[in-house]
């Protein structure tokens, strides 16, 4: 988080450069000059340069330098060094009471390329017995620009590595709503690296290593506790000497827990260059309910559901390849497993990719709903990096293509019951998804289908062709008995076209048919004579022993949709007593139907009326009345084959 303002070390010093043969006299005077210049550095106290850096400081931003002793050299790498002993450097006039850096030991190298041009490379930052207070204003405006303290455009200064020995710090950055305060100690005990708990005594006992990198030691203690948008976090860990930041290539161990409101994060293992993470091999853990306080505290945007969840899984990361392996997710009653691997390509040099292969044994989809307040707002901006002076491109939109395949045992928690046996592929491409193919087992028998979404635009267009082959009924009504009043399979495809940003949008834009039909059908004797509207043989039904079947013949619902309304172009059932034939329409957007059913009895009957029945009102309750049949809204008779 201080990755641009404080930076590690120079003493893993880089691979010294081939010097060119000087032929020619002119190159060899050249050459002897740099000698010289480089011996003169070697040897320069610059002490008596401490009024002159005072007066162009205060001179600038109007703040106080102090130190005692200022020396400027060369490190084995022959990088520029600069030392300085008991610095103190005056804060901005707006930010904390309190010194800018107080530190005992301030050392850092620079690069050679720090001399031209306007940006200043610190390979190595190391700080002894040191505080800080970092303050970044939301308009950019910072504390420690010294020479262009009202300078809010990008970072000059990057700090490559850091080696910060019992160092304090306080972070303040309002343009992403930080606010932490950090702690190092060292060296660090044996048994608090383990447990990541230490308070930082010494200890004799031999450093602490991860099993995995026995080369990378654990030696210093971190603390860290602070809020970001108003989540508040605390984290304990436990690294290496150095921290690396920028361009080193070197790694550094890591082991810590974090902490954010009920969820927490545990990870172990090496990363390199933290600010850009070139690198990364890391077990993680997360725990907890909502995980997305963890995420916000790591600046990502990530919508989580609220329940109580466990996730854990590797991580690796090089260059722009990203991996996951051995993911295991627990979330409420449902289970996740599988791998993940991302290959990022930069703006302007190809479309990145997500591939995974996941499967479960259990899905519930109320475990996996989000909460409305945990979703990104459409439209909202991806939060800032968090580091200072950074910059980094992280937040840029980037071109993705996506192939998921999925294996579920059961999904839970749906209208029309479980589905099991579940299978699909996803792939996007150009802002088009296709789900295709997609199979699944319900109520006893089979569903496939395919699933077009272009989101591309907004708002996003849907397109679903959907079919259902010897579906029991009797499952999807929930009814544990043969005896319930429809038995029988049933067989229905779904073609549907539609567009919108919510359910209710898509619901009245819906477009498309419903065609279904039941097979090896059998309905109550009782609904069979109200039906028919035969009060005869409903009374006999009623006083007598009840329970027979009376089987369907024949059955057809078609209906035909435009702008969300359902025209019932058929609408038919026929037993070997009566059959009914109906009209009417049903509003997926108002969630209301109204339809007329005319029954013809086969047979002479007793206590009949000659009426229609009326079916009207909300879809999930409507209204039965009986009105007089009228010759012109009879349906079209029933036709068998229809769900084909």
């Amino acid at each position: 988080m201080i990755a641009h303002v404080m930076t590690p070390n120079a003493d893993h010093a880089p691979i010294p450069p081939r010097w060119p043969r000087f032929r020619s006299r002119r190159s060899r005077a050249a050459l002897g000059a740099v000698l010289l210049l480089a011996a003169f550095i070697a040897a320069f106290d610059g002490t008596w340069l401490r009024p002159l850096i005072q007066h162009h400081i205060h001179e600038r931003s109007g703040r106080r330098i102090d130190f005692d002793e200022l020396h400027i050299g060369l490190n084995r790498a022959l990088q520029p060094t600069v030392r300085l002993r008991n610095l103190v450097v005056q804060n901005a006039p707006w930010a904390a009471p309190r010194p800018l850096v107080r530190a005992a030991v301030f050392d850092f190298t620079l690069s050679w390329d720090s001399l031209r041009g306007d940006h200043v490379i610190v390979t190595r930052l190391t700080a002894v017995d040191a505080e800080f207070d970092l303050e970044r204003q939301a308009d950019g405006l910072r504390n420690w620009r010294l020479t262009r303290p009202d300078d809010r455009g990008p970072g000059r200064v990057r700090v490559m590595s850091l080696d910060a020995r019992n160092a304090r710090a306080r972070v303040v950055d309002r343009s992403i709503g930080l606010e932490l305060e950090l702690a190092t100690t060292t060296p660090l005990a044996s048994s608090a690296a383990s447990a990541v708990v230490s308070s930082g005594a010494s200890s004799d006992a031999p450093p602490v290593t991860l099993p995995a990198h026995p080369d990378l030691p654990l030696t210093r203690h971190i603390t860290l506790r602070g809020t970001r948008d108003g989540t508040a976090f605390d984290a304990r860990l436990a690294v290496g000497n150095v921290l690396t930041f920028f361009d080193t290539g070197q790694p550094f161990a890591l082991r810590g827990e974090l902490r954010a409101g009920p969820a927490r994060a545990q990870f172990e293992g090496v990363l390199t260059d933290l600010a850009q993470l070139a690198r990364a091999d890391l077990d993680l853990r997360l725990a907890g309910s909502r995980l997305t306080d963890i995420a916000g505290v790591l600046g990502l945007r990530v919508a989580a559901p609220a329940g109580a969840a466990e996730v854990s899984g590797h991580l690796t990361k090089d260059g722009e390849r990203w991996a996951v392996s051995k993911l295991q997710a627990k979330i409420g009653r449902s289970d996740l497993a599988g791998d993940l691997q991302f290959d990022r390509k930069p703006p302007g040099e190809g479309r990145s990719m997500l591939r995974a292969a996941l499967t479960s044994g259990r899905l519930n989809v109320a475990d996996l709903r989000v909460p409305a307040s945990a979703a990104p707002k459409p439209g909202a901006a991806a939060p800032r990096a968090s580091h200072f002076d950074a910059d980094a491109d992280a937040n840029i939109d980037i071109d993705i293509d996506i192939d998921i395949d999925l294996e579920v045992g059961a999904v839970d928690g749906l209208p029309l019951g479980s589905l099991t046996q579940v299978s699909a592929h996803a792939a996007l491409r150009d802002g088009r998804w296709v789900v295709d193919p997609a199979a699944f087992a319900l109520g006893g028998g089979r569903g496939s289908g395919t699933l077009v979404a272009e989101t591309a635009a907004a708002p996003a267009t849907y397109a679903l062709d959907l079919r259902l082959r010897g579906v029991q009924v009797e499952q999807l009504a929930r009814a544990s008995s043969r005896l319930g009043p429809l038995a029988g399979r049933l067989d229905a495809r779904i073609v549907m076209r539609s567009r919108g940003d919510s359910f209710a949008s898509l619901a009245s834009a819906a477009s498309g048919t419903l065609n279904a039909e039941l097979s090896h059908a059998t309905i109550s004797e009782s609904l069979d004579a109200k039906l028919g509207l035969d009060g005869g043989r409903l009374l006999r039904t009623v006083f007598g022993a009840g329970g027979e079947r009376t089987p369907v013949t024949c059955s057809a619902l078609d209906l035909r949709f435009a702008s969300g309304r359902g025209r019932a172009h058929r609408l038919a059932l026929e037993t070997p007593r009566v059959a009914l034939s109906g009209i009417g329409w049903v509003d997926l957007g108002g969630g209301t139907l109204d339809l007329v059913l005319t029954p013809r009895r086969k047979q002479s009957a007793l206590l009949a009326l000659d009426r229609a029945l009326q079916f009207s009102g909300a879809l999930e309750a409507p209204k039965v009345t009986l009105i007089a049949t009228d010759p012109t809204r009879a349906g079209q008779p029933c036709v068998a084959g229809s769900a084909q």
